[in-house]
């Protein structure tokens, strides 16, 4: 029986107005992805909300792409808005999006983006 075991993997830190978001996307020997979102702190209501975000993500990267998902996702606002690294982080879902483009300028991670799906269907 094949495992999934982690073939590559990169985490970033974001920081937005819950705090310090990591976002961890690791791409399987398989080819599965699977996403982790975590905050800093633990036991907070939006914790337990973002770590059911980090498994639904984990399920949509398999059938669509990075730019798809961020398209779907990008321009929610929340009230606590902050700036990190002079840019406007919105919300979490903002803050899961930018975390997205990042990880998907990774050229471990091509092969989630659009360009890496025109190359493995030619």
């Amino acid at each position: 029986m094949t495992s999934n075991i982690t073939k590559t993997s990169k985490t970033i830190e974001i920081h937005n107005g819950c705090g310090s978001m990591f976002i961890k996307l690791e791409l399987g020997k398989l080819g599965k992805p699977h996403a982790d979102i975590r905050f800093g702190k633990s036991g907070s209501c939006q914790a337990a909300w973002v770590h059911c975000i980090s498994v639904l993500l984990s399920l949509a990267l398999r059938h669509y792409t990075i730019e798809y998902l961020i398209k779907k996702i990008n321009g929610c606002r929340c009230p606590m808005p902050r700036v990190s690294g002079g840019v406007e982080i919105t919300s979490c879902p903002d803050a899961i999006c930018k975390g997205l483009e990042e990880l998907g300028k990774c050229k471990e991670f091509e092969s989630l983006t659009e360009s890496g799906q025109v190359k493995q269907n030619t």
